[in-house]
């Protein structure tokens, strides 16, 4: 077996998440880095797509 750490990732951590924490999480994966504000208003933003 040739796991990687994406693989590793993906399989323990990722997968065991909804499809909401998982576009949650893809959604800030695209930056580096992010301040805690970031996080909440991108979260506070879906909240309002949702409903």
């Amino acid at each position: 077996m040739n796991n990687t750490i994406e693989d590793l990732v993906e399989n323990t951590l990722f997968d065991t998440y909804d499809g909401y924490i998982q576009n949650f999480l893809l959604e800030l994966s695209i930056m580096d880095s992010f301040t805690a504000k970031q996080a909440f208003l991108l979260l506070m933003r879906k909240e309002q797509i949702r409903y």
